[in-house]
């Protein structure tokens, strides 16, 4: 399967998918007009990598900011990587977020949406 690559906006993150070296990574700002249409291909390239069973995958997730649309959309691409796992992939989710931030956002976004997956988060601090 081909890598899946979507530069980064000036509201949107940068979405790359490396899947020869089973290496994902999302990284910025994420508060598109429609964050849906925005993850749609993501969903969609991520739920047709599930069917060539791989043995793990690692995803780095590193938002500066994050709305709660794109939460949702977020939520969609780790219960495909919930369902990965549940056939015997290896998962990891690396949340990194702003050790600086004092209110902690990004990381309790990632606390949130870890509780409603059976997938593991490692929070990193940047």
């Amino acid at each position: 399967m081909s890598k899946f690559l979507i530069a980064e906006g000036r509201n949107t993150p940068k979405i790359s998918f490396d899947p020869e070296n089973c290496c994902f990574e999302i990284k910025g700002k994420s508060y598109p007009e429609n964050a849906e249409n925005f993850y749609k291909s993501t969903v969609v390239w991520l739920e047709k990598y599930t069917l060539e069973n791989p043995a793990r995958v690692k995803v780095d997730m590193n938002f500066q900011f994050i709305s709660s649309a794109s939460v949702i959309c977020v939520l969609q691409m780790l219960r495909v990587l919930d369902a990965l796992q549940d056939k015997g992939c290896e998962v990891k989710i690396n949340w990194f977020y702003d050790s600086d931030d004092g209110e902690d956002d990004i990381k309790i976004t990632g606390e949130d949406l870890e509780s409603l997956t059976n997938l593991h988060f490692e929070y990193i601090p940047n």
